[in-house]
C-alpha cells in the first residue's frame, strides 16, 4: 500500500492560517492542490497537525493526527506519529511546499530506498534551514547544520521511502535508537546514509516553491497538462461546463490498448485530443501544434485516429497524454476568450465568436469567415449591463475560471449549446513574453480619467443637446487614415491646425453648406483622434435648411449611423446626400419611407442644387489660390525672420491658399465621381467608359512615375526630379519619418531605379458616351451650365487638382516639419523628442530648454500609455469606450482584376529590390507618402484605413491595380497573419488562401 504524509504541524511563516488550510481563493486550499498532484498515486492521505489543529479538522476531510508536542519538536517526530507497519511505500511532503506536477514522475518510478527532491539554487540562506552540499553530482552533506559556504542546494521537502527504508525507520522509532524529537527530515536522511540503503536525489531546479502565500508563484502550479488542468477546474467551476473525460498516457496506450478502447465506447461520438507535457505552459502554448480529431464514432475502429494524434506529438515522452471526451452536441456558437489583452495585458476581455453550428474549432483553426470580436473592459465591470446574453455568460464563466486558477491572463476555448450553456474545452495561461511596464491599477486609473473627461465634455461631444454622441475615426476628414490611430503629438496638432480646427468648416460654409460654430472637428480620447460626426452631419446640410427641418434631419442621420455603425466610413455614400445627383430619387424614396414631408425633401433638393451650382465659381477662385500658394513659397522661406515666425507664416499661407482650396477641389472631385458612378448605376454610362476615363486622368502620381523614368535617362532631369519631389514624406505629418530626399535622396533614387514609362491609353468609350451623359446631367439640372466642354473640364480637372493641390500644400508641411527640427536642435532636442511637442510649442520662443524637456518627458509617458488602449472605430456612448464590437469594415474595392498572391506588410520605406514585385501590399493608412510602392510592380494593395475617395483609392484606380481600401482593423489583422490572399474587387471578395 502507498501513503502520503503531509507534515503541517508547525506555526505558519506568514499570516495566521496554517499553510495546509490557507485558502488561495474561495474554491480550494493547499490540501486540494496536494490531492490534485498525487491523485494517480494514492488517495490515502494523512496530515500531521499541531498549530490550529481543530481548525484544520473542521475544514479538511482527511485522516488527521495531532502532534501534541508540536511547539517543542521538529518534523521527524511528527512523521513518526504515523503507523508505518502496513505500507510498502510512503511519500512525505512538507505542508508549505508546492511543486510542478510534471517533476513527480521520476520520484514515483524510482526504485531506490530513499528518493528526495532538492534544488541547486540557494536564493536566501538562513541558519538552521535544510540544505545540501553536492559536488560533481555527488551528495557530500545534508541537514540543518550546513554553513552558507557549504550549502549549494536546498532541501525541497518531498521524500519517498520504499519498503527497506520503512523497515529501518520502524526500527528507529520502536527502539528509540537516538533522540529524533529535534530532527528535521533532511537530518533523518543524513542518518540513514549510515545504513545499507540506496539513495537518489533529484534536482528539480526552480520547479518548486516554499509556500509564502504568493499568488504569482502559486498559479504556476495549478496548470498542468490540458487534461489535468480541465480535471482540476471541473471540481470547482459552476458557471460553465467541462465535459466528462478520461486520459491515458502514451505508455498506457502501448500496454493497455483494449482497455482504453472499451472505456471510450461509453460514448457514441468522441473527440481525441492532445494533452502533452510541453503544451499550455507559461512559456509556450504550442497552440494548434498537435492534432485533435472530433466527431469520431466509437462504433467503428478508431485505433488509427488515436495513433495519428500521438504521432503528431513533438516529444516522444511516454508520459504525454491523450484526452478523450464526448463530442459536444447542439452547438450554436464556438469561440475563444483572452482574459487580458495579449500584447500589453490591458485588463479587458477579448472575445472571438463564430456562430457556425457544430464546428467547434472554426475560430482556433482560422476557418471562420463570419466571426465577431468583442472587447469588454474590466473597469467597473457590471455583468448586468452586458445586454448580449452570450457575452454576459462568457464573461461570468471566465471571471470564475480566473478566480479558480488565480490567473488573470488566460486563453479559454469554449462553445455555447442550444441551452445557452458555456462548455469549456481548454484553459491555458497566455504566454506573455513581453513584460508590460503598466500595472492593472495604472490602466484602470486612466480609464477613470478618460470617462471623467467624457462626462465633462459631453455637451460639446453631443454638439446639439437633442443628439446622441457620435465619434468616429473614419468619417469626413479620416484622422485614422491621415495621421493614424495613435498619432504622435506634433502630427496630430499640425493636422488640426492646418485642416480640422477651422479650415474644414470654412470650406463647407463657402461651398453652400451650413456654418458650424465651435468648429474644432477632432476629439482626443486616450490618444485616438475622433471626428465629431454630429458636426459633420450638420456641416453637410444646405444653408437654406430651416431650423426645424435641420433638427429632423440631424436626428434621423444620427439614429441611422448609431444603429448601423458599419457605415461610419461611408457616410456620404449610404447615409446622407451631400450633392444633387442622378440618383437623388433614391434618396428621396428613403427619406419618404422615414416620414419626411415633401416640403422638407424639397428644401434639401433645392439646397443641394445650389451647392452644385456654386462649383464653377469656387473652382476658379481655388485655382487662383493654388497659384498664389506656389508663388508665395519662396518668398516665405527666403524671409529673414526667425524659425518661429517662419512656421507661423507657412501655416497661415498653407491654410489660406493650400488646405482651403484643396478641400474645395476634394469636394468638387467627390461630386464629380458621384455623378460618374451614378451614371454607371443608371446605365447612362458604361462601366468600361468610366474605367477608361479614370485610367486616362493625368494625376501628379502619373507625372511622377513618368518623370522618374526620364530621370533614369538624363542626369539634369534627375536633379530636377529630386528638387520637385523631395518634399514628399511617408507619413505626411510625421516628423520621425524621413522625406523622399533624406539620406541622399534614398527613396527618390529607389523610385528612379524601378521606374518605367506609362503610356496613357485613349478613353475611346468615354469619348463615345460622354455627350449622352452630359445631356442627361443638363436635363436633370445637375448643373445650370450647358457647355459640355466646361462640364468635362470640371469633372476631370477637379480629380487631377485634388491630388495636385495636395502635392503642393505638402511642400509647406514638409518645410514646417524641417523648421521644427532646426528649432529643436537649438533647444538640444532630437527628431524623436520634437515629435512629442505640439506645433504651438514652436510658435513661441523658449528660454529654458529644461521646461521643454520635462514637457516632452510627460508627453512621451502619456503617449506610450495611451498607445496601449483598445478603442472602437465609432463611439455612441460612454459605455462604448469600455465595451464594443470591433467593426468588420466593408472595404472599398478598386478595379476589376482578380489577383491571388503572397502578401507583404510595409510599414515604412526601406530598400526593396524585387521583394515587392507581384505581391499584394498591406499598409495601414492611405497616405500619399507611400506612393513609392507603385514603382515596385505590385499586384494589389490592401489598407487598414481609407475611404472610397481616399488618396490610395485614386492611385490604384488610375494605375489599374486591384485594391481593397479601408478593410478595418479586425480584417487587416487577420490578413496580416496569413501568407497568400485572394483579392477580387469585381465580386467584392477578399479572403485568405493560406
Amino acid at each position: 500500500m502507498k501513503k502520503i504524509v503531509i507534515l503541517s504541524a508547525g506555526r505558519t511563516h506568514t499570516g495566521t492560517l496554517p499553510n495546509i488550510i490557507f485558502k488561495q481563493n474561495k474554491y480550494f486550499n493547499n490540501f486540494e492542490i496536494f490531492k490534485n498532484v498525487f491523485k494517480k498515486y494514492t488517495n490515502d492521505f494523512t496530515i500531521i497537525t499541531g498549530y490550529k489543529s481543530k481548525f484544520i479538522e473542521k475544514k479538511i476531510s482527511a485522516n488527521i493526527i495531532k502532534n501534541k508536542y508540536w511547539k517543542t519538536t521538529k518534523n521527524v517526530f511528527s512523521f513518526f506519529s504515523v503507523d508505518l507497519n502496513k505500507y510498502e511505500e510512503v511519500i512525505v511532503v512538507y505542508g508549505d511546499v508546492i511543486f510542478k506536477k510534471n517533476v513527480l514522475e521520476e520520484l514515483l518510478i524510482s526504485k531506490k530506498d530513499v528518493t528526495f527532491f532538492y534544488s541547486n539554487f540557494v536564493d536566501d540562506y538562513k541558519k538552521k534551514k535544510e540544505y545540501l552540499k553536492v559536488n560533481k553530482q555527488k551528495l557530500i552533506k545534508l541537514g540543518t547544520n550546513l554553513t552558507s559556504k557549504e550549502a549549494n542546494g536546498e532541501f525541497v521537502g518531498v521524500i519517498k521511502f520504499n519498503k527497506k527504508a520503512l523497515d529501518i525507520l520502524k526500527n528507529i522509532k520502536e527502539n528509540r535508537i537516538f533522540d529524533y524529537s529535534k530532527m528535521q527530515m533532511s537530518d533523518l536522511i543524513h542518518v540513514l546514509r549510515g545504513y545499507d540503503l540506496s539513495l537518489k536525489y533529484i534536482d528539480i531546479s526552480r520547479k518548486w516553491l516554499e509556500f509564502k502565500f504568493n499568488e504569482k508563484h502559486l498559479r504556476r502550479y495549478l496548470f498542468s497538462t490540458k487534461a489535468d488542468t480541465l480535471a482540476f477546474g471541473k471540481k470547482f467551476i459552476k458557471k460553465s461546463i467541462i465535459l466528462d473525460q478520461f486520459t491515458f498516457t502514451v505508455n498506457d496506450w502501448i500496454k493497455s490498448k483494449a482497455k482504453i478502447l472499451n472505456q471510450a465506447k461509453n460514448y457514441k461520438s468522441i473527440i481525441i485530443r492532445s494533452s502533452t507535457i510541453d503544451e499550455d505552459s507559461f512559456e509556450n502554448s504550442k497552440a494548434g501544434s498537435y492534432l485533435s480529431i472530433n466527431n469520431v464514432s466509437t462504433k467503428k475502429n478508431f485505433v488509427n485516429k488515436i495513433n495519428r494524434v500521438i504521432k503528431s506529438f513533438e516529444s516522444k515522452n511516454l508520459q504525454n497524454q491523450v484526452l478523450i471526451q464526448p463530442s459536444a452536441k447542439d452547438i450554436i456558437c464556438n469561440g475563444v476568450i483572452f482574459t487580458t489583452n495579449l500584447g500589453n495585458q490591458l485588463p479587458t476581455y477579448k472575445i472571438n465568436l463564430d456562430y457556425k453550428g457544430e464546428d467547434t474549432s472554426s475560430i482556433t483553426s482560422g476557418k471562420s469567415k463570419n466571426d465577431k470580436t468583442f472587447f469588454i473592459s474590466k473597469y467597473n465591470l457590471n455583468l448586468k449591463k452586458i445586454k448580449n446574453l452570450h457575452l454576459r455568460k462568457i464573461v461570468a464563466a471566465s471571471a470564475e475560471i480566473e478566480d479558480v486558477f488565480l490567473c488573470k491572463h488566460l486563453d479559454i476555448e469554449f462553445a455555447i449549446n442550444k441551452n445557452n450553456e458555456i462548455i469549456i474545452f481548454q484553459v491555458r495561461p497566455l504566454v506573455l513574453k513581453e513584460k508590460t511596464e503598466y500595472t492593472e491599477k495604472v490602466f484602470l486609473s486612466n480609464y477613470k480619467k478618460c470617462l471623467k473627461k467624457w462626462d465633462k465634455d459631453l455637451k460639446s461631444i453631443k454638439y446639439k443637446k437633442y443628439l446622441t454622441p457620435l465619434l468616429g475615426v473614419m468619417p469626413d476628414w479620416n484622422p485614422a487614415e491621415i495621421i493614424g490611430f495613435k498619432p504622435k503629438i506634433l502630427a496630430a496638432s499640425l493636422y488640426e491646425e492646418l485642416i480640422t480646427k477651422n479650415i474644414w468648416a470654412k470650406q463647407r460654409d463657402e461651398f453652400g453648406y451650413k456654418k458650424v460654430n465651435k468648429s474644432n472637428l477632432l476629439y482626443n480620447l486616450l490618444g485616438t483622434y475622433y471626428v465629431n460626426v454630429n458636426k459633420t452631419l450638420h456641416s453637410f446640410l444646405p444653408k437654406n435648411t430651416s431650423k426645424k427641418t435641420e433638427k429632423k434631419f440631424l436626428k434621423f442621420y444620427n439614429k441611422e449611423l448609431s444603429n448601423n455603425k458599419f457605415l461610419h466610413d461611408k457616410i456620404e455614400f449610404e447615409l446622407i446626400p451631400t450633392c444633387y445627383s442622378i440618383s437623388f430619387s433614391e434618396w428621396k424614396k428613403k427619406l419618404e419611407k422615414n416620414k419626411f414631408f415633401p416640403s422638407e425633401i424639397l428644401q434639401l433638393e433645392n439646397g443641394l442644387k445650389k451647392i452644385n451650382y456654386n462649383i464653377f465659381n469656387i473652382y476658379d477662385s481655388s485655382i487662383r489660390k493654388i497659384k498664389n500658394l506656389n508663388k508665395n513659397y519662396k518668398n516665405i522661406i527666403n524671409k529673414n525672420i526667425n524659425e518661429s515666425q517662419k512656421i507661423k507664416e507657412l501655416i497661415k499661407e498653407c491654410k489660406k491658399n493650400g488646405t482651403l482650396p484643396f478641400a474645395h477641389f476634394a469636394r468638387i472631385a467627390f461630386i464629380s465621381i458621384t455623378l460618374l458612378k451614378d451614371g454607371v448605376k443608371s446605365n447612362i454610362l458604361s462601366q468600361k467608359a468610366y474605367d477608361q476615363l479614370m485610367l486616362s486622368i493625368s494625376t501628379i502620381n502619373k507625372k511622377m512615375i513618368n518623370d522618374a523614368y526620364l530621370a533614369k535617362l538624363d542626369n539634369e532631369k534627375r536633379k530636377t526630379f529630386f528638387r520637385e519631389y523631395g518634399h514628399l514624406r511617408p507619413g505626411t505629418y510625421d516628423v520621425t519619418s524621413n522625406n523622399y530626399s533624406d539620406n541622399k535622396n534614398e527613396i527618390l533614387n529607389d523610385i528612379i531605379r524601378g521606374s518605367k514609362k506609362i503610356n496613357s491609353a485613349q478613353p475611346t468609350l468615354w469619348i463615345k458616351e460622354k455627350n449622352f451623359f452630359f445631356n442627361h446631367l443638363i436635363k436633370k439640372k445637375i448643373f445650370l451650365i450647358k457647355n459640355h466642354d466646361e462640364i468635362e473640364k470640371i469633372i476631370i480637372n477637379s480629380i487631377e487638382l485634388r491630388e495636385l493641390s495636395k502635392f503642393f500644400f505638402t511642400k509647406y508641411i514638409n518645410k514646417i516639419i524641417k523648421t521644427t527640427l532646426i528649432l529643436g536642435k537649438k533647444y538640444s532636442l532630437n527628431r524623436d523628442e520634437v515629435a512629442y511637442l505640439n506645433i504651438r510649442d514652436f510658435l513661441k520662443s523658449h528660454k529654458k530648454t529644461m521646461k521643454l524637456k520635462n514637457k516632452i518627458k510627460n508627453n512621451i509617458k502619456q503617449y506610450q500609455l495611451n498607445k496601449e488602449f483598445e478603442l472602437p472605430s465609432i463611439i455612441t456612448s460612454k459605455e462604448d469606450i469600455l465595451s464594443f464590437e470591433m467593426e468588420k469594415s466593408q472595404p472599398n474595392y478598386i478595379c476589376r482584376n482578380k489577383v491571388i498572391s503572397k502578401i507583404e506588410l510595409v510599414k515604412k520605406f526601406k530598400k526593396y529590390n524585387n521583394e515587392l514585385k507581384g505581391k499584394i501590399i498591406l499598409i495601414e493608412s492611405a497616405d500619399p507618402g507611400f506612393d513609392w510602392i507603385f514603382n515596385k510592380k505590385i499586384s494589389g494593395l490592401i489598407t487598414k484605413f481609407g475611404g472610397a475617395n481616399s488618396h490610395m483609392a485614386i492611385r490604384t484606380s488610375e494605375l489599374n491595380i486591384p485594391a481593397a481600401i479601408g478593410v478595418g482593423e479586425l480584417r487587416f489583422n487577420q490578413i496580416k497573419n496569413s501568407s497568400i490572399v485572394k483579392l477580387d474587387p469585381l465580386n467584392k471578395i477578399l479572403c485568405t488562401i493560406k
